[in-house]
């Protein structure tokens, strides 16, 4: 007579009888297997929460529908161009004017390189805002020779609003304090802190001239039923050198950084799993290893080989689908809303180095500037103390050469006395 195989009802009866027998050690195997899958599901939530929100603010971020920027003043024939595409469409445009210059807070005479920006303050931004403090608009901030700076401008020169600033030979009045600017994201490398004037006062600073070291970007607001597509097309053949981009498409550097840091984060979090999927693998051998008495009972009462392989088998894939559902729904919850969050941050606080400090907060900056104060006070301290030491040494060695000085001259001295000496011998023995 054939025997009986143990149906999968009861298979996973027994199994289950044997995972509350120990709770804790399957409880440890199940948590194992969730924070694996809830750390890989986690990095894809983030990244895609994260480029949704940059998604949703793109217009904020640009501050405009669509963007060139040539690094060199644009001709006479590309502007005619621009204004063509703009004027039939009721497409607005401005300019902004990106630099590197030197500026300085009398009457403290030492000049710092700061990031200088000129802009329409009755067109930019087109999206988002200009946060300043004292609060004001951004055309009132720029009226005149006025300049908004950011908060590092003031720290490291010790300024204070209201105070003048030297800049390509005209003085200005900081009006405000610059918090936070829209297109920081898609501004060039500052090598600086930022500095903002209009456009009507670069001109007459004549920092602009033939060779100059600026960029130039253009900014456009499209209307609603506006074919960006289209649009696009005409902007990259009336500017052949421009980069140009539209609020569908983001920044490419940040979308590349992104996807980098997802991929790598995704093969770290896959190569744990592996590694906790062989250590689930041991759990099991070692929990088999302690029920070799309870398999040896199932086999005196008539059980199989396949129907102890059913039984196991049950129980790790119950492990195993329990911690996955466990990590697939807490992932999302612990990369979406970081995700958000960070999406957010990023578009509305901004540091002046967007291309190495990616994503970070108003306090990161802050302690960046403070940071960057006291790492050159650090500087001037020790070049002070360099200069106090090479004047020792200098004082030192021009000691030393007196002393050989002095030396060679008693020793010439005394040979000198040696030789009367010799002669006045010669002149007795005579």
């Amino acid at each position: 007579m054939a025997k009986r195989a143990l149906s999968w009802k009861r298979a996973g009866a027994i199994g289950w009888r044997d995972l509350r027998s120990a709770p804790g050690k399957f409880g440890f195997v199940v948590l194992s297997v969730a924070v694996g899958v809830a750390a890989l599901v986690g990095v894809r939530g983030f990244s895609e929460s994260f480029r949704r929100t940059l998604s949703t603010e793109a217009r904020s971020l640009m501050a405009g529908d669509l963007s060139a920027r040539l690094f060199h003043q644009p001709t006479t024939e590309e502007t005619d161009k621009i204004a063509a595409i703009a004027q039939p469409g009721g497409i607005r445009t401005t300019w902004v004017t990106e630099t590197v210059s030197m500026a300085s807070a009398p009457p403290d005479p030492v000049p710092l390189l700061v990031s200088l920006k000129a802009v329409d303050p009755d067109e930019y931004p087109y999206y988002g805002t200009a946060e300043l403090e004292p609060v004001m608009s951004l055309k009132q901030a720029l009226d005149g020779d006025s300049a908004v700076v950011a908060e590092e401008f003031l720290i490291r020169l010790n300024a204070h609003v209201g105070q003048a600033l030297r800049l390509g030979g005209r003085s200005f009045i900081i009006s405000a304090v610059l918090k936070q600017e829209p297109d920081r994201l898609n501004a060039g490398a500052g090598l600086g802190p930022r500095v903002m004037i209009s456009q009507t006062a670069l001109e007459r600073t004549g920092l602009l001239a033939p060779g100059s070291r600026a960029s130039q970007k253009l900014l456009m607001k499209l209307p609603p039923k506006a074919d960006p597509v289209a649009l696009r097309k005409q902007v990259e053949t009336a500017l052949p050198d421009a980069q140009v981009m539209d609020y569908r498409e983001g920044n490419p550097g940040l979308n590349r950084g992104l996807d980098n840091a997802t991929a790598i984060l995704s093969l770290i979090c896959l190569v744990a799993m592996v590694l906790g999927a062989i250590g689930v693998a041991m759990a099991m051998h070692a929990h088999l290893e302690q029920r070799m008495d309870m398999l040896a009972i199932l086999k005196a009462v008539g059980a199989s080989s396949s129907d102890l392989l059913r039984i196991f088998l049950l129980q790790t894939l119950g492990l195993g689908l329990a911690g996955g559902l466990l990590g697939g729904f807490g992932g999302p919850a612990q990369g979406g809303g970081p995700g958000r969050r960070l999406g957010r941050r990023h578009g509305h606080i901004l540091h002046r180095r967007a291309a190495l400090a990616l994503c970070r907060g108003h306090a990161g900056a802050i302690g960046e500037r403070k940071f960057n104060v006291l790492f050159n006070r650090k500087v001037a301290d020790e070049v002070e103390a360099l200069e106090d030491e090479a004047d020792l040494l200098v004082a030192d060695a021009r000691a030393v050469a007196e002393a050989q000085v002095f030396d060679r001259l008693v020793v010439e001295q005394i040979a000198a006395a040696g030789g009367r000496v010799e002669q006045a011998q010669d002149r007795e023995q005579r």
